[in-house]
């Protein structure tokens, strides 16, 4: 192996020598012709590699390659091999000059290509190493504090005078900045190409799923006060975030952003990357319990125009006009679990089977109230549970005239509550439980008894 130092220039001259090639033209059949290749990648990972069957002896470890046409390929290393790794970094491009070619079947490695890249008796590397570039960034905000309204948590700004400060970002070899240390908050407004590593803070505006057979997919819209912008979400195998509807807070992190080929800006999230994290805010059970996170409001408070969380203490009134129902729902995202005509439970939102994947669960739309308004309100899973003080398995075993009355005992009852406008213009439709209609526009996502205080 050959380490060159002078990066640049090593990178260019390096490049004209291997660019001859590409992952697309490696062919099996013709490296067994006696073909040759001349190959040239950037390293996207390094780690050790799973022994199986006759191989659960030797020592290997596996070298993920991405060429320029952003096709990828398994580069492995066997037994003493494995030292060479050492040399190795994520990010440093890597010349090979006459690797073995084999067939990923016959050494038992799972890949999405057919073939995999070997160190053989003929082969030569030359690796032009990463070194970590920083780009200065101009931050142009204007002065601003967190502050208090009802019980949203809301950024208002003081002035309009802007402030332009300068801070020092990693860059990897494509280019993007890393946004992971940055020490301010990012707006919609502030994004752009090549951004990696940042953070938003928003309103859910639409959720919906893009499935196809290999990747799951799940397109978010989500607003800040500066702008909106649909994130596209990667699941390893499901949707994993719980329950999630229009109008709940959010704070994502670990997102990136990049220009499609239609110059238009598009922002990726994927669950299993270093740094990615999804907090719904809307239902987190610190919400009630900490007055540091909320100021009570009063139901003439609410606003169908505003894009927050609101805390409310409220009593069940006129109980007899609530709707409950119990149903199964699926566990991981809260939905309701539909029977098709083949007789197998599925979820809509997610667009799978989920048959071995449902829990029975609660559905309730209430009148609630306090001593300035009264609304209808929806929820279900656990919040509807603990605003009926009931489990579902419970309320199901009831017979049906005692289903039926079961809500009168709760007349009354008092609760601190988080609602969300789930209605809001210009919000997805379609994802909320079924019984609600379109007057019914409130969401409770957490509820706390506090009965018998006034």
């Amino acid at each position: 192996m050959v380490n060159m130092q002078d990066q640049d220039d090593d990178a260019m001259l390096i490049a004209a020598r291997f660019c001859s090639d590409s992952f697309s033209s490696v062919s099996l059949q013709q490296a067994q012709n006696g073909i040759s290749y001349s190959l040239y990648a950037r390293i996207e990972s390094i780690g050790p590699l799973e022994a199986k069957g006759s191989f659960c002896n030797v020592q290997r470890k596996q070298v993920t390659l991405v060429d320029n046409e952003d096709k990828r390929l398994k580069f492995l290393l066997w037994g003493e091999q494995v030292l060479l790794a050492n040399l190795l970094s994520v990010g440093s491009m890597l010349a090979l000059d006459q690797p073995y070619i084999t067939s990923s079947n016959d050494i038992a490695v799972e890949t999405d290509s057919e073939i995999c890249l070997e160190y053989g008796s003929a082969t030569q590397l030359y690796l032009v190493p990463f070194v970590q570039h920083e780009e200065q960034v101009y931050i142009s905000s204007s002065s601003s504090q967190i502050r208090h309204q009802g019980s949203r948590l809301s950024l208002t700004a003081l002035t309009p005078t802007p402030r332009v400060s300068q801070v020092s970002l990693p860059c990897d070899s494509l280019g993007s900045i890393d946004f992971s240390s940055y020490p301010f908050r990012s707006f919609i407004t502030d994004l752009t190409d090549k951004m990696t590593g940042f953070s938003l803070y928003g309103i859910v505006t639409d959720i919906h799923c893009e499935r196809s057979a290999k990747k799951v997919i799940f397109y978010l819209g989500i607003e800040d006060t500066s702008g909106s912008i649909l994130a596209k979400l990667h699941f390893v195998s499901s949707w994993s975030l719980g329950r999630l509807s229009p109008g709940h807070s959010v704070f994502i992190s670990g997102l990136s952003s990049n220009t499609s080929k239609k110059n238009r800006l598009e922002v990726s999230w994927f669950e299993n990357q270093p740094g990615s994290s999804f907090i719904n805010l809307s239902c987190l059970p610190a919400l009630l319990n900490s007055s540091c996170l909320h100021k009570l409001s009063r139901l003439s408070d609410l606003s169908t125009e505003a894009s927050c969380t609101y805390i409310c203490r409220v009593r069940l009134d006129q109980v007899s006009q609530c709707h409950v129902n119990t149903d199964f729902a699926h566990s991981s995202c809260g939905r309701p679990a539909k029977l098709t005509p083949s007789g197998n439970l599925e979820c809509s939102f997610c667009q799978c089977s989920c048959d071995s994947e449902v829990v029975r669960t609660l559905f309730l739309k209430i009148p609630v109230a306090d001593e300035t308004a009264k609304i209808f309100g929806w929820c279900s899973g656990p919040t509807a549970a603990e605003m009926l003080q009931i489990s579902p398995d419970e309320f199901f075993e009831l017979p049906e005239d005692e289903q039926f009355m079961y809500p009168s005992s709760l007349e009354n009852e008092c609760f601190v509550v988080a609602l969300v406008n789930s209605k809001q213009p210009g919000y997805g439709r379609g994802h909320c439980i079924d019984l609600e209609d379109d007057a019914v526009s409130w969401e409770i996502t957490r509820a706390q008894n506090v009965n018998n205080v006034g």
